[in-house]
């Protein structure tokens, strides 16, 4: 239930932010924005499931795993806002804002204590400050908060401007590492299949029609015998209307499945080639998140200096 708005002249004459109505209101549009998101990317996935069985589809795959983990990174951010506005109240500051073509940066001015806070924006959107002038805040100088345009309705994360130097991990250098193994172990597994051993093999239920058919061959690794389902190719004759060939997969978790020239009867081959795509896929993720990393880090450092501290609230 929302309590009475708040002026803005006072924004905390009431409890945590989190009950002050816009305030409330932009938060349940922001878990809507990210439920958009996680069902398309649900459904792509599924589909892109189902279809792998007949007519595989990359681009499912690849819209699925993009929305899935928007959705996941968007529900994260929004737990994140919404447990600082549960704990903290409206803060109304004096603020300069860098302009927004750099990255964001603002320079809070606490009117209770008159001291400065330097901070980064993050999450960024259509709702981070643009201009000079009084914002909200609802947080602490030392681990981050959410600001506001007077009002409580354009949510927008920040934290110190020095906390994103001291705490960076590589995480997209070892992104696009995965990415570069990833396509390592599928172009190896390609390779490997040209030294597949090929076997001849004896139909046994007199099938002489393309597609599913029972054959009999000699192991090629142990010499035994075996008998198993293979997807013939069909329209033989004499002397050799029994006989198919085929080849054994020689490598991998698919080791001793049968297979013919077009490759059917192990997904052996579709694996590898979906890894090398998928460790291309990660890799472009990794490549490009640390070239927009590394740019908002200089960005940062550039930008905190040339704010002058705002004036005091009237």
């Amino acid at each position: 239930m929302h309590t009475e708005a708040r002026t803005e002249a006072d924004p905390a004459s009431v409890g945590p932010a989190a009950q002050h109505g816009p305030t409330d209101d932009a938060l349940r549009a922001y878990r809507i924005r990210c439920a958009s998101l996680a069902v398309p990317g649900a459904f792509m996935l599924l589909l892109a499931t189902l279809l792998q069985l007949t007519h595989p589809v990359m681009g499912f795959w690849y819209g699925g795993v993009t929305l899935s983990a928007s959705a996941l990174v968007s529900w994260r951010n929004c737990r994140k806002i919404a447990r600082t506005l549960e704990t903290h109240s409206w803060t109304r500051c004096q603020a300069m804002v860098r302009p927004p073509r750099r990255a964001p940066i603002v320079v809070l001015r606490d009117p209770s204590a008159d001291t400065l806070t330097v901070l980064r924006c993050g999450f960024v959107n259509q709702t981070a400050p643009k201009a000079d002038g009084p914002l909200w805040w609802s947080g602490t100088p030392q681990g981050g908060g959410v600001l506001s345009t007077p009002g409580g309705s354009a949510l927008t994360w920040a934290f110190p401007a020095g906390q994103h130097a001291r705490r960076r991990r590589p995480v997209f250098r070892w992104i696009a590492l995965l990415g570069v193994l990833m396509c390592a172990l599928g172009f190896a597994g390609y390779l490997s299949s040209k030294h597949d051993p090929m076997v001849e093999l004896t139909v046994v239920d007199d099938s002489t029609a393309p597609g599913p058919c029972t054959v009999s061959y000699e192991d090629p690794f142990t010499g035994d015998r075996h008998r198993g389902a293979f997807v013939c190719r069909g329209h033989r004759f004499a002397p050799i209307e029994d006989t198919e060939f085929g080849w054994v997969v020689a490598h991998g978790p698919w080791r001793g499945d049968l297979y013919n020239a077009d490759r059917e009867g192990t997904p052996d081959y579709k694996a590898s080639g979906l890894c090398f795509l998928g460790g291309a896929f990660v890799t472009l993720i990794g490549v490009m998140g640390g070239a927009v990393s590394r740019y908002r880090r200089r960005a940062s450092r550039t930008s905190a200096h040339t704010l002058a501290p705002p004036p005091p609230l009237e």
